[in-house]
């Protein structure tokens, strides 16, 4: 993604139905643990959020993230372009 991805572009791996499973979030292939999602965002340089749909837990907190990010990484742009 960072390859085909602007410079400034962050990124974001939501881990969801956090209300069924505690600490692990479920893929299409089983569960994965909080440390090995963890893990895996470090190194593509993606920040971690867990949410779940059923609840609204970390809903909230997701846009805000995203909201507050999309904002920084636009005036950084901006900033490139002057």
């Amino acid at each position: 993604m960072k390859n085909n991805a602007a410079k400034n572009t962050r990124l974001i791996v939501i881990g969801n139905k956090i209300d069924l499973l505690s600490e692990k979030i479920e893929d299409s292939q089983g569960e994965v643990s909080y440390e090995s999602a963890q893990g895996y965002c470090k190194s593509i340089g993606a920040e971690l959020k867990l949410t779940s749909a059923k609840n609204s837990k970390g809903i909230d907190e997701l846009f805000d993230t995203v909201a507050t990010k999309g904002n920084l990484a636009a005036e950084e742009i901006h900033k490139d372009e002057e």
